[in-house]
């Protein structure tokens, strides 16, 4: 099968965001695999005569099936991706080749290395290799071209949180589990219970198969397709949502519904600027002790539920 990889390169402040807003149009086009360049992140090792060029500026790169509309498809994506880079003050530009699904199936992987995230977490790609330091706990992951490793502003403020406020034994839900990268480090931090929900069917195989690679077999698992409100059955001691901000504040009461009291959620997937509109959300639905913390332009947001009156 033939592909067009449609590549839309940016340059501006606060990159990381526009990573976000370019991938969530893609997916708004039914293109969930994009693949990222983040020149500013990447390691030295692996760029050299015989590797892959080094990026010099980031870029989104999704993949559409060369078929009749594709054109149509790309069309669309690169004005709605225009409007975004004048809204928020970027230049943009494109360009697209046309790729065999072979090439595209293992060239991805050569820019993905292991990366420690907080204080112990070690993310690390199945196809690297990595010594353990200390008290390291390695999760092994293979995230499939549609999903992240874990390196991303908003999954390391969750996986920062996540060890910082998890207890053995909690039963833990993660809404949008996308690779399972979060459900794996609280399940090797000690929680008791893991389920994660995901609207994405494929999401939900990539998870399960990253969790299963880490010693959390569907015995120890729960994992689903659909939406909060519809599926998960609490109550949970600590949810996890690492998505959109407009999505989180329309999630944050079926949150309170299904965590305990006291009961504590992590946020992220936020811009700075859209943090008062979940902290005013959070309020509102009974949480409390709400904080938020920065990096590279995108929060993580985090509350207890009171108990009832």
């Amino acid at each position: 099968m033939k592909w067009i990889a449609l590549k839309i390169i940016f340059e501006g402040e606060n990159p990381a965001m526009m990573e976000d807003l370019l991938a969530a149009v893609f997916a708004d086009h039914g293109i969930s695999g994009v693949s990222i360049d983040q020149p500013d992140l990447e390691p030295e090792e692996g760029w050299g005569d015989d590797a892959l060029p080094k990026p010099e500026f980031p870029a989104v790169t999704g993949y559409i099936p060369k078929n009749g509309d594709a054109e149509k498809r790309m069309d669309a994506i690169v004005k709605e991706a225009s409007e975004l880079a004048l809204a928020f003050g970027f230049s943009l530009r494109s360009q697209s080749a046309e790729i065999d699904e072979e090439d595209w199936a293992e060239s991805w992987k050569a820019f993905f290395w292991p990366e420690k995230i907080g204080r112990r977490i070690v993310v690390k790609p199945t196809w690297r290799s990595y010594e353990p330091e200390g008290d390291d706990i390695v999760l092994e992951i293979d995230p499939g071209m549609a999903f992240g490793t874990g390196t991303h502003p908003t999954t390391s403020l969750c996986i920062q949180k996540i060890e910082a406020l998890i207890r053995p034994g909690d039963a833990v839900l993660d809404v949008g589990t996308g690779s399972g990268i979060l459900l794996m480090a609280a399940g090797a931090l000690g929680a008791g219970r893991l389920v994660g929900v995901d609207n994405d069917s494929v999401a939900i195989e990539v998870a399960a198969a990253n969790l299963s690679l880490n010693g959390f077999g569907p015995e120890k698992r729960d994992l689903f397709v659909g939406n909060l409100a519809e599926k998960a059955q609490g109550p949970f001691d600590l949810v996890v949502a690492n998505i959109l901000a407009e999505v989180v504040v329309i999630l944050i009461p079926d949150i309170g519904r299904v965590l305990r009291p006291g009961g504590r959620v992590i946020l992220s997937g936020i811009i700075e600027e859209k943090v008062p509109m979940v902290m005013d959300a959070l309020k509102a639905s009974g949480f409390s002790e709400s904080r938020y913390e920065l990096d590279r332009g995108w929060a993580v947001c985090v509350a207890s539920l009171n108990a009832p009156a």
